[in-house]
């Protein structure tokens, strides 16, 4: 198994997740977490950074920093956007594959 000492608490985190650590990565089991998961959506929805940044209340720099990886997003702004797109919290944070309906109550 890889050394991965030198890897952040996330980045440990997203290994243990998805099992990249475990020769998962090779096998074309392509895990897709949510930064990607979110521009997948944005642009499905064929919206601008700027029109989820807006929705969000945050500048398009952070909502970027957001989709690249940079910064965190946080919980609530991603059950923001399952709401937004209609989308289950597994498949916006990328646990599934499956597009399920954000459920209603």
């Amino acid at each position: 198994m890889p050394d991965f000492s030198s890897a952040s608490s996330y980045q440990k985190l997203i290994i243990r997740c998805t099992g990249a650590g475990a020769g998962n990565a090779g096998k074309g089991g392509h895990v897709m977490i949510y930064n990607e998961r979110i521009r997948e959506l944005r642009k499905d929805n064929a919206m601008v950074q700027q029109e989820v940044a807006d929705m969000l209340e945050v500048g398009q720099r952070t909502y970027a920093d957001y989709e690249n990886g940079k910064t965190r997003i946080p919980v609530k702004s991603l059950l923001v956007l399952a709401r937004f797109y209609d989308v289950s919290m597994d498949y916006i944070s990328g646990a599934s594959d499956v597009k399920k309906r954000y459920p209603s109550r």
